[in-house]
């Protein structure tokens, strides 16, 4: 009994050590755009926001509206995109788009879905004239670190907000984030360690019946 814990002891080492290192890669969220303060917008969801942890200090975020949906910039109380954070002292590069441009300030108000730590308002002409209808894709950064879990909702409960127009082209309104859509998806990595220490798993049974 002692010679074959010793035989395996190392593979199986090995395969403690890939489940350790693929655990840590659950780092995707998703977030669904589901609630809007103007009903004439129709039913949602009105689009997604994606966190993906990069490394201890950056979470990239991807925010994509639905169909037929755009950024706007309707002025007053209102934020392009908002949304709220737990920690201070944070970096936002804004990678798409280039033009028009978003610019970061904090904090950020979302009329009528309440205040949050920042945003990023479009740069461009009020109301839907100079709508933005594409991804928005930007990085936040903090030496200090900053993970999902430092993602939160505000003191209404919304996590995120956006100033959008709706489909038709006429129609403005806030919409926000309440609720994860899918959380914890698993980056591609996770996958292949999970299958080699399956394969790891399969050598040992093999080895094990042979003997």
């Amino acid at each position: 009994m002692n010679s074959i814990v010793r035989k395996f002891s190392a593979p199986a080492l090995a395969v403690a050590a890939l489940f350790a290192l693929a655990a840590p890669a659950q780092a995707i969220t998703v977030y669904s755009l589901n609630v809007t303060s103007a009903p004439a917008m129709g039913l949602g969801p009105y689009g997604t926001v994606s966190l993906t942890q990069n490394g201890a200090n950056e979470v990239d975020i991807e925010v994509a509206l639905a169909a037929g949906f755009g950024f706007v910039n309707t002025g007053g109380p209102h934020t392009s995109f908002a949304f709220n954070l737990d920690v201070s002292g944070i970096s936002i590069n804004v990678t798409t788009p280039l033009v028009p441009s978003f610019n970061a300030l904090a904090p950020a108000t979302a009329t009528p879905f309440g205040n949050f730590s920042n945003g990023l308002n479009l740069d461009a002409q009020n109301g839907g004239a100079g709508a933005y209808y594409g991804l928005l894709d930007f990085q936040v950064t903090r030496a200090g670190g900053i993970s999902l879990a430092d993602f939160i909702a505000n003191d209404l409960g919304y996590l995120f907000a956006a100033d959008v127009i709706a489909a038709d082209g006429i129609t403005t309104g806030s919409v926000a984030s309440n609720q994860p859509l899918v959380p914890g998806i698993p980056e591609p990595e996770t996958y292949a360690l999970m299958l080699a220490g399956l394969g790891v798993i399969g050598f040992m049974a093999r080895r094990r019946r042979a003997d």
